[in-house]
């Protein structure tokens, strides 16, 4: 009889207070809460992991990335304007005027495509070794003409000296 009672009783609280007695969901939000604070100490460390290593990444992304260059060697076209003066001949002349506009047009192809914005970004090394291809075309085209420029030089010498 006792225990008829207490079920009895049992299921009067229980439909009177259902709503208030929800062992599942209390379970179920212990559950969550475990988990929340788990994911909080981990968001802490993960949070303190990143700031211990935001500035070293930034620091190498920059010196890997940012790396702006000025051309420093230019070439004064006025100095070979008048380099094919010292040909006699219009099929000399013609091919000296050619092979110098060859190179000045070779040499502001390269300045241009040196100085082309990239859609990526281009790391520092390989940044380096573009410069330093530039930088050995740019003295390449540099001797070229300076050898133009002494060979029209012999020749106007040359030339004053045998009418001498």
């Amino acid at each position: 009889m006792k225990v008829l009672f207490i079920i009895g009783c049992f299921f009067i609280t229980m439909n009177s207070t259902a709503q208030y007695l929800d062992i599942p969901g209390m379970l179920m939000r212990g559950t969550e809460r475990n988990k929340v604070r788990e994911l909080g100490r981990q968001m802490s460390k993960t949070t303190t992991a990143y700031t211990t290593t935001a500035l070293p990444t930034l620091t190498i992304r920059g010196a890997k990335e940012a790396y702006f260059f000025t051309p420093g060697i230019t070439i004064k076209y006025d100095d070979y304007s008048d380099i094919c003066n010292g040909y006699i001949g219009l099929k000399s002349r013609s091919t000296c005027n050619n092979k110098k506009n060859y190179l000045i047009y070779a040499h502001k192809t390269v300045l241009y495509l040196l100085m082309t914005t990239t859609k990526n970004r281009v790391n520092t090394g390989v940044m380096e070794q573009i410069n330093e291809k530039y930088v050995s075309i740019t003295n390449t085209i540099y001797k070229e003409l300076e050898a133009m420029k002494r060979e029209a030089e012999r020749k106007i010498l040359y030339r004053l000296l045998s009418k001498n």
